[in-house]
């Protein structure tokens, strides 16, 4: 498989699996100010410390759509993990 294969397939799922999450960030600021109660902060801390690991990885191979992809999915699961904090 070449670099350029494996790029397009890291993109694709990169993709997919981060615009996984776009629906449930959506779902749950846009209660604002209303209590996240059905969402478990230890689950979303867990999962944030996994894609920092993916994304340290990424960043080791130098694989661009791993660290967009991952840099991403960062982002969208702190902003969830924000939101509990702030309005539990």
């Amino acid at each position: 498989m070449t670099d350029r294969t494996r790029e397009i397939i890291g993109t694709g799922a990169g993709i997919l699996t981060t615009s996984a999450f776009i629906p449930q960030v959506y779902h749950i600021w846009s209660r604002l100010p209303e209590p996240a109660e059905d969402v478990s902060a230890l689950t979303f801390f867990i999962v944030a410390v996994g894609v920092t690991g993916w994304l340290t990885f990424a960043v080791g191979v130098k694989s661009k759509s791993m660290m967009i992809s991952n840099g991403i999915t960062l982002v969208l699961y702190l902003s969830i993990l924000l939101y509990k904090l702030i309005y539990g």
